[in-house]
């Protein structure tokens, strides 16, 4: 009938009556995948009715096949990691609310990968993520869906999308990423408080080692001893079992970035950033490495402390994990002409620094790195140092 198939396709729930004047709600199939079946409630009597059988299931997710001739579209995407269960995991994850909103729009199954899977909380500024669809899809269609108002939360915004180039992998032609972690000391405006760790720490010091400042230097100091190739199991999630979480690449990491920048604001208040470079990242690596170096700014920790908990391989209670709400993944590193690419697919200026923060200041990668993504991993380390910026000065 008409009226069953409208409300089929708009996916409004119906009521369907049944004996004795009972209904049940019955919600209608719609594009997205379709989570479990469970009972349902007949209204007013507390029993539970069989569910519906469910029609076919055009959008389950696995096992996934890509169309026939399928195109690869590559994309960028800002959000706020408050709204969501992470990347991928949850009921409400990133991953979910774009797999939903594609297959829907282009009738079939589709899986979208990213370069890296953020946690609960987690932030991001340029997540890059592709996916493959039937060559029939339309490319302005398709970036006029994922635009602001098309049907995706304002949590989430996907600003670039284009046709990948040959053998673009979003996660596996990743050469690197950047992550930045804002942490706040002193007062602040209310609406920096989502995105940043605030610290109810005394005055920094910027020269003094004095227990009863914040030392900035210390946590520098701290910073220089993590960088370069180690095994980083000291700085990973441990299971129940007190085991780290392992990665099936192995621990073994090549960070060759971890710089604190430090802007003095309004009223007093100081603001630090944390910039973590490295080819890729255990999971919860970079709030363990933050919340170790606090440690250090606090006077808790030394600097060779912080080199002794690196070298054990072990996770200890001397690593503190700091709050998911300061951290934001910043930026994804591919070759200089997958590079190009993602230049041309950014409609707009996107997600800039916040005001009274300093900008992330580009440094070079290492060579190895741009000539062939199995980048050495017996680099010597770089340098950590402190960049001080005025409030509202030189942005990078």
């Amino acid at each position: 009938p008409v009226g069953h198939t409208l409300f089929s396709w708009l996916g409004i729930e119906r009521r369907a009556y049944l004996s004795n004047e009972q209904f049940i709600h019955v919600s209608q199939q719609s594009t997205a995948p379709r989570e479990k079946d469970e009972a349902v409630d007949i209204v007013g009597t507390g029993q539970h009715a069989s569910p519906p059988i469910p029609q076919q299931d055009l959008f389950g997710r696995w096992p996934f096949e890509p169309p026939d001739g399928a195109i690869r579209y590559l994309a960028l995407c800002a959000y706020d990691g408050s709204a969501f269960d992470g990347w991928m995991g949850g009921k409400k994850s990133v991953q979910r609310v774009l797999e939903r909103r594609l297959s829907g729009l282009l009738r079939h199954t589709v899986q979208v990968v990213s370069a890296g899977r953020t946690d609960a909380g987690v932030h991001a500024r340029s997540q890059v993520f592709h996916f493959d669809a039937d060559p029939s899809g339309d490319l302005s269609l398709i970036r006029k869906a994922l635009g602001h108002g098309h049907g995706l939360p304002p949590q989430l915004q996907v600003y670039g999308l284009t046709k990948a180039p040959p053998g673009f992998h979003s996660r596996q032609s990743c050469i690197g990423k950047r992550y930045v972690y804002r942490i706040l000391l002193g007062s602040c405006a209310p609406w920096e408080l989502p995105y940043c760790w605030a610290l109810d720490c005394s005055q920094s010091s910027l020269d003094k080692d004095d227990s009863k400042f914040f030392s900035i230097t210390a946590m520098a100091s701290a910073a220089a001893r993590l960088v370069g190739t180690h095994d980083f199991s000291s700085f990973c999630l441990a299971d129940a079992t007190g085991k780290s979480c392992a990665d099936p690449r192995g621990p073994v990491r090549r960070l060759w970035r971890l710089e604190v920048l430090h802007a003095r604001g309004d009223f007093g208040a100081e603001r630090l950033l944390v910039i973590a470079e490295a080819d890729k990242f255990l999971q919860r690596m970079v709030r363990m490495l933050v919340g170790t170096l606090v440690e250090a700014g606090r006077g808790r920790l030394t600097s060779e402390q912080v080199a002794a908990i690196l070298h054990q391989r072990q996770r200890s209670r001397e690593v503190v994990t700091a709050p998911a709400c300061g951290l934001m993944l910043d930026h994804v590193f591919y070759h200089d002409q997958q590079e190009e690419t993602l230049a041309g697919a950014r409609a707009a200026p996107q997600a800039n620094p916040l005001p009274g923060w300093p900008s992330p200041l580009h440094k070079d990668l290492p060579s190895e790195l741009q000539a062939d993504s199995r980048c050495d991993m017996n680099c010597e380390p770089a340098d950590s140092a402190i960049s001080t910026h005025r409030h509202g000065s030189d942005r990078g």
